[in-house]
């Protein structure tokens, strides 16, 4: 687990003007990261901001969304 990739995602996802509780599309999210040149580290990131509980996956992880949570917003900014 990475935190710092973790706050990296943060700052992408921040910079791509998402807020809590909205969803965002996966596939989104992975072109971001393409274009930021962190698509290796995506996977340790989404894991990583997932386990810190900065992530959802909505309760449902087959869908393709996610939200930052209150806590994402609060804590993965920094």
């Amino acid at each position: 687990m990475s935190e710092e990739n973790a706050r990296r995602l943060m700052a992408i996802l921040r910079e791509a003007g998402c807020k809590p509780n909205e969803p965002i599309e996966i596939a989104q999210v992975q072109a971001w990261a393409e274009k930021n040149g962190f698509a290796d580290l995506l996977p340790d990131a989404l894991s990583s901001a997932s386990e810190l509980g900065w992530l959802d996956d909505d309760g449902d992880p087959d869908n393709g969304q996610m939200t930052i949570t209150a806590r994402g917003q609060e804590n993965g900014n920094g």
